[in-house]
């Protein structure tokens, strides 16, 4: 579904194709440190990375997709099944999140048998995230872009300034805080236990 002729993309909704971006940035790096030889592996950045797509999904950006998908719903029903199949996305990639992280420490710890596994698991999980977030852009922002109007993306703005003000993780609200993230080892940080 196309944007209707000469409106431009509300702010809300770049902000979400903006972290999509950041997030694809993301999972290149994983990518490539996966594809690596296992000497080459920077285990402790990639340890991070993959942290940081424990945390950051949840604690900023899919509550805010879910302030657009709750609006569309009221516009439009029919568009349960595929809000259905992007949530149940979700939970999966929690799982491979967790998975990823046990293999990481594995191999960390000395595990090398482990690699191939690690490698396997990431590129995997890369793949299946790129996907999703086609879906998301081509299909989820592209109907709530035609569909909901200016004072749906004005209510939609002042919800997520309501709830999420104060994220547990205001790090991960900037883009900007992605080097930081990725070189500080915030891997240490309970990050994604909680995702729904």
């Amino acid at each position: 579904m196309q944007r209707q002729p000469g409106r431009a993309p509300p702010a809300f909704a770049t902000q979400l194709r903006d972290q999509h971006r950041n997030v694809e940035r993301v999972l290149t790096f994983i990518r490539i440190q996966s594809d690596l030889p296992r000497s080459q592996v920077d285990l402790r950045l990639l340890d991070n990375a993959v942290a940081y797509m424990e945390g950051f999904p949840t604690q900023v950006h899919e509550p805010s997709e879910d302030l657009v998908s709750d609006r569309l719903l009221v516009r439009m029903p029919s568009a349960a099944g595929l809000l259905d199949r992007l949530a149940k996305q979700r939970q999966v990639f929690m799982l491979m999140e967790s998975d990823l992280r046990r293999d990481i420490h594995r191999v960390q710890q000395g595990d090398f048998q482990a690699y191939p596994e690690l490698r396997e698991a990431a590129l995997m999980y890369c793949y299946k995230c790129a996907a999703h977030i086609y879906v998301e852009e081509t299909e989820l922002f592209s109907r709530a872009e035609h569909l909901l109007q200016e004072e749906d993306w004005r209510q939609i703005h002042q919800e997520q300034e309501r709830r999420f003000a104060q994220p547990i993780y205001p790090e991960l609200k900037s883009q900007d805080s992605l080097y930081d993230f990725l070189m500080m080892g915030e891997s240490s940080k309970p990050m994604g236990a909680q995702r729904g």
